[in-house]
């Protein structure tokens, strides 16, 4: 299935963490026809996404789009996270588009230092979009940031992961970003 999605100029491989869990059928679904693959486990961090993109691309399977929904994890240490955009931008060339949702951590017991670190992953991807012109960030940080608390919390109720609503919403962005 790799293959072919790579050979798709429409094909899209996502790479992620446990938020394409659920993400996944609605994501089908927003997409519809477009040619997706995926490949994710829950608790990676990103340097683990990035040696998925690493062997795609060794393997001559990497395709056009890459949908990066990784940096979660990374919230136990932040600092590290900019290193492994540079990796994912230099592995995926100039040539593909790569588009890269900023992740939000919010849970209620760490809500200083989630706030604080996931502010440090969102400022690494703003840079990172500055130095390359085919990485497009999908501001899911600050679309949940944009409503009101309780909606926020509907979306993303452990402050982590969306729930079924918040997959539907994030799957919307993520085709209208694509089109």
């Amino acid at each position: 299935a790799v293959r072919q999605v790579a050979a798709e100029p429409r094909g899209v491989v996502l790479i992620s963490d446990s938020l394409a869990t659920r993400l996944r059928p609605a994501l089908s679904k927003a997409l519809g026809k477009r040619p997706l693959v995926w490949d994710h486990w829950n608790g990676r961090p990103t340097h683990g996404s990035v040696d998925v993109v690493a062997a795609l691309d060794q393997a001559g399977r990497l395709p056009q789009t890459l949908l990066m929904l990784s940096g979660s994890n990374d919230v136990f240490d932040p600092l590290r996270f900019a290193t492994q955009v540079d990796r994912t931008m230099e592995i995926a060339g100039p040539k593909r588009t790569v588009i890269w949702a900023v992740p939000t951590v919010r849970r209620a017991k760490f809500a200083d230092a989630d706030v604080h670190n996931s502010a440090i992953i969102g400022a690494a991807l703003r840079r990172a979009a500055a130095t390359y012109p085919n990485l497009t960030l999908l501001d899911w940080d600050g679309h949940l940031e944009k409503l009101p608390e309780a909606q926020a919390r509907a979306l993303m109720p452990d402050g982590v992961h969306p729930s079924p609503a918040g997959c539907v919403e994030l799957a919307r962005l993520i085709a209208a970003e694509l089109r």
